[in-house]
């Protein structure tokens, strides 16, 4: 008969568990497919590792390498770029993951109270506005409300998502028509740019 001790067993699994998941690169949840990156500066990324593990991010023709410190942390920043995309951004250490359909354009944040996250479905004409809101270059990432006493260095979680009628519901209609001005002046202007909308909660972005 073969006796386990189910205690240890669980113990080892959970050790084992998550000395896998800490030595796998990962990125801050900002970063994910369908982003939005700013052009005309240098472009900050970061994530966690092993500690010293050597990390290398692609995005279009430019690669920078780096390697976490000793608790495991990492950030390096990519050349500045100019509009333009769809890239993918390709981050190698041990395990590789590639982000796909990323823009460089202009990043704006949304940030204030109650009213600044009134969704597009509750503005006036907003069942029309939903239906001719096929905007795919406007991207909203959205920072989840967390109640905390204390300043966080990451997000917990959060997803890209690309406006579209069957997306652009609960997007924040403020922001929504705050960015259709701007992209008719620009594309008056013989310009297209690409855009992000986000929530408040973005205090430690720009590393």
């Amino acid at each position: 008969m073969i006796i386990i001790n189910v205690k240890k067993w669980i113990t080892l699994l959970v050790i084992l568990m998550a000395g896998n998941s800490f030595a796998q690169v990962r990125l801050s949840p900002i970063f994910s497919s369908n982003m939005v990156l700013q052009q005309g500066m240098e472009i900050p990324v970061w994530g966690e590792a092993s500690p010293g593990e050597k990390i290398t991010v692609t995005l279009d023709k430019n690669t920078v390498a780096v390697k976490a410190n000793k608790e495991g942390k990492w950030t390096l920043r990519l050349p500045s770029m100019n509009y333009g995309g769809p890239f993918n951004m390709i981050i190698k250490g041990k395990n590789l993951q590639t982000l796909e359909n990323v823009m460089i354009g202009e990043v704006w944040v949304c940030s204030g109270q109650s009213n600044m996250e009134f969704p597009l479905k509750g503005a006036k004409n907003g069942d029309a506005e939903i239906a001719a809101s096929d905007y795919p270059a406007i991207r909203l990432f959205t920072v989840k409300k967390r109640i905390s006493q204390n300043t966080h260095e990451q997000l917990q979680d959060g997803e890209w998502s690309m406006c579209s009628p069957a997306t652009s519901p609960p997007f924040f209609c403020h922001c929504l028509f705050l960015w259709q001005r701007a992209h008719s002046e620009t594309k008056s202007a013989g310009r297209t740019d690409q855009y992000l909308m986000g929530r408040d909660g973005s205090r430690n972005l720009d590393q």
